[in-house]
């Protein structure tokens, strides 16, 4: 029987990336197992470092699972291996083992890209040591955007010479170019910078697909039941994700101030802003101490990244959800897709891979000091206004599950 492996971290480990694997096998029609041997892909030490002590597991949904160590660097003639790439260090593992993977690999190799940018996860395996990213192969994965600059920009930025910008433009999609038949990409935006920004004379990569996000499977709530009917009086705000500049919690934490000062006693005493993620340890950028300071202590909760069922109870919960990028690596986003499950209104940047996004409430600037106004304009006429069904259309593309239920019983056709 032939092999379909998935190279993928997966819960409970803290990237968002492995919330939707686990939900992208949840989808997966279950006759695929009965065409092809699935076996799932991962990293063992990731428990650990998350400070896990949970059980490295055997299976996850039933389905195998192992540690990368033991796999082979190239899959057999008879397996397809999907890697799921993303900028951070959950992924570091997907990354070493697309890079020992030789370019000659007669397996079917595809690359699911999370971000189109991948230039933090390459500085930060640079800056670790790991074997297969020296300061050469750094440089070499980004030649096929950069040309011969590519070492100088490498070397310009470790030293601090180049500015803050660098991350978000930079690929690094050199091994995936030359090792993988297929690039799949989950927005437009995402699969032209691909295709338009890097050399592809000497790629293996053949196609490039855009496909959809994975959805929960059940329908919206009803028209008119509210979260905040649900909940109580109040009106409750959601962040969620990781706390960092891009995500733009400040500009939020700004924008809910400014709201407040135009609303009666009534009204703010209704407003209650959560802000669900792990906030990592930069200096400049304590958000808990500038809510402090804005004076929103009796309206704000932090919330460390909680279990997967409770992030999820946390997004239901909310009247409004704020789902901010700038500047971005070309992420789209699978908290986005789960809101919009749940009919909640959701504000998002007008800003590359999000302006495809369907069924958004209200997108806003990403330009300060438009960002911050247009935020504070989106909190009090959402509160003032009756919730109502978002109109949320349908995706044009399949969802990733789909694509690979059909490459699977395309494959299974033929060798009948």
């Amino acid at each position: 029987m032939p092999t379909l492996e998935f190279v993928t971290p997966i819960p409970p480990i803290i990237t968002g990336t492995a919330s939707y694997f686990d939900l992208l096998i949840r989808n997966l029609d279950t006759s695929v197992r009965d065409i092809v041997d699935i076996r799932i892909v991962t990293d063992s030490k990731a428990w650990q470092r998350d400070g896990h002590t949970s059980r490295f597991p055997d299976e996850l949904h039933g389905i195998k699972v192992v540690d990368w160590s033991e796999v082979a660097d190239d899959p057999a003639a008879d397996t397809t291996r999907v890697y799921f790439l993303a900028n951070n260090d959950k992924h570091v593992f997907a990354h070493r083992l697309l890079a020992r993977q030789s370019a000659e690999a007669v397996g079917r190799i595809i690359c699911v890209l999370h971000d189109p940018s991948m230039f933090m996860v390459h500085e930060h395996m640079l800056r670790t040591g790991e074997p297969e990213f020296s300061l050469e192969a750094v440089s070499g994965v980004m030649r096929s955007q950069l040309g011969h600059s590519a070492s100088s920009v490498v070397r310009g930025y470790v030293n601090g010479w180049l500015p803050e910008a660098i991350p978000f433009g930079v690929h690094c999609m050199g091994n995936a170019l030359a090792k993988a038949d297929e690039i799949w990409t989950h927005s437009v935006y995402g699969a032209n910078r691909v295709l338009y920004e890097n050399d592809f004379s000497n790629a293996r990569c053949q196609a490039i697909r855009v496909c959809a996000h994975p959805r929960e499977k059940h329908d919206h709530d009803p028209a008119g039941t509210s979260p905040s009917k649900r909940t109580g009086n109040s009106f409750n705000i959601g962040v969620f994700g990781w706390v960092t500049p891009p995500k733009r919690v400040a500009s939020v934490l700004k924008g809910v101030t400014l709201a407040l000062d135009r609303m009666n006693a009534k009204e703010r005493a209704r407003v209650k802003l959560r802000i669900v993620g792990k906030r990592p340890p930069v200096p400049d950028y304590d958000v808990v101490e500038m809510a402090e300071r804005l004076g929103l202590r009796d309206h704000v909760e932090f919330v460390d990244y909680p279990p997967q069922d409770e992030f999820e109870r946390y997004i239901r919960e909310s009247d409004l959800i704020f789902n901010l990028r700038y500047p971005s690596c070309g992420e789209t986003s699978g908290t986005l897709v789960s809101a919009q499950t749940h009919n909640i209104r959701v504000v998002a940047s007008r800003y590359q891979a999000f302006r495809e996004a369907t069924g958004i409430w209200r997108f806003i600037n990403v330009a300060e000091p438009y960002e911050t106004w247009d935020i504070a304009d989106a909190v009090v006429d959402a509160l003032r206004e009756p919730a109502t069904a978002v109109e949320t259309a349908v995706a044009s593309v399949a969802p990733i599950e789909t694509l690979l239920a059909r490459l699977v019983r395309a494959d299974s056709q033929e060798t009948l």
